[in-house]
């Protein structure tokens, strides 16, 4: 499976171009791209940069030289973002050298004028990127690389393997061996009293079962397992908007979106992850530091909770000191 990255021109416009001088950027991407592109970023070439300018006197000097444009920012380094409206002001203000008698250069901006897509396509494979690139022109692609992967030093073209897991190996593992009994009571035990999904089926009913419908429930999660079927009522949410603290409910951005799925589906994620979690434990395959005790997951402060890394009784901050302490 061949995997390139292709920049297009989004609507049948813009560029991904590279910070560098505009002769070079003429040569490396034809003029037609050029003036097609609608952000562009003014450097001022001479003395300090833009943020010492005042606002009144930019408006004025572009506007006396390009006309009424869409949007101008001035942003962190210095330099002027301009957004501009049609191909006409887009070819005016790439001429342009002096800004209200100040030295400058006009360059596209390397990331807003371009879409970048990834292609899957084993077709491709043995396709040269100049040859690609020529074929997808037509497509308003600009720029193609193929995506490589470096093995013991060797940069490889890249092959998704897209071929289905075969979990049927003739050694049976305990990891794809039917669950037990003992798993499904620590799954629901360990779960928070959480309000429940579309099926409204709650972990306080769950709970409540008798050891007949216990074992009925276990045979659904092992059919599940097994088949690998995975319910399409399950995939469905119920979306509950929440308030933020201290925010104006009138604002909509200002509400935090919580999704309300099955816990019959929750309860078997569970489960599926206590097995992997201990598999990589295990195999060392993720790494494993001493469990020390936290006196409080409360912060005193603020009142408000840490943050907790997924290990059981440990604490973020611990793990990012003992990264630091690594370096």
């Amino acid at each position: 499976m061949a995997t390139v990255i292709a920049d297009g021109l989004p609507n049948g416009r813009g560029a991904l171009l590279k910070e560098q001088n505009l002769s070079s950027l003429k040569q490396q991407t034809t003029l037609k791209y050029l003036h097609h592109a609608k952000n562009f970023v003014i450097h001022r070439t001479e003395g300090d940069t833009f943020s010492s300018v005042s606002p009144f006197l930019i408006q004025k000097g572009l506007s006396a030289t390009v006309g009424s444009i869409k949007a101008v920012i001035k942003m962190r380094s210095g330099d002027l973002l301009v957004e501009v409206s049609t191909t006409k002001q887009a070819e005016q203000l790439l001429a342009l050298q002096l800004l209200a008698n100040i030295p400058i250069t006009v360059l596209p901006h390397a990331n807003l004028n371009s879409s970048r897509g990834v292609i899957s396509e084993s077709d491709l494979y043995n396709v040269p990127e100049q040859e690609i690139l020529e074929g997808l022109q037509d497509q308003k692609v600009c720029a193609v690389r193929r995506i490589t992967i470096r093995r013991d030093g060797q940069a490889t073209k890249d092959r998704l393997e897209w071929t289905p897991i075969n979990f049927r190996c003739r050694q049976p593992l305990p990891y794809n061996c039917d669950f037990d009994m003992f798993e499904l009571k620590r799954a629901l035990s360990s779960a928070h009293n959480t309000s429940p999904g579309p099926d409204e089926i709650s972990y306080e009913l769950l709970r409540h079962l008798n050891e007949d419908s216990l074992v009925g429930l276990l045979y659904l999660f092992n059919r599940i397992w097994r088949e690998q079927v995975y319910p399409t009522p399950w995939q469905e949410a119920i979306m509950i908007p929440i308030l933020k603290p201290g925010k104006d409910p009138k604002n909509p951005p200002r509400y935090r979106p919580i999704a309300l799925t099955s816990c019959l589906c929750k309860t078997i994620e569970r489960m599926v992850n206590a097995r992997l979690v201990y598999q990589l434990e295990k195999n060392r395959c993720i790494p494993l530091f001493p469990q020390r005790k936290i006196h409080s997951r409360q912060n005193y402060s603020d009142g408000k909770q840490n943050q907790k890394r997924f290990c059981p009784e440990e604490s973020s901050s611990f793990y990012l000191f003992r990264y630091r302490e690594g370096i």
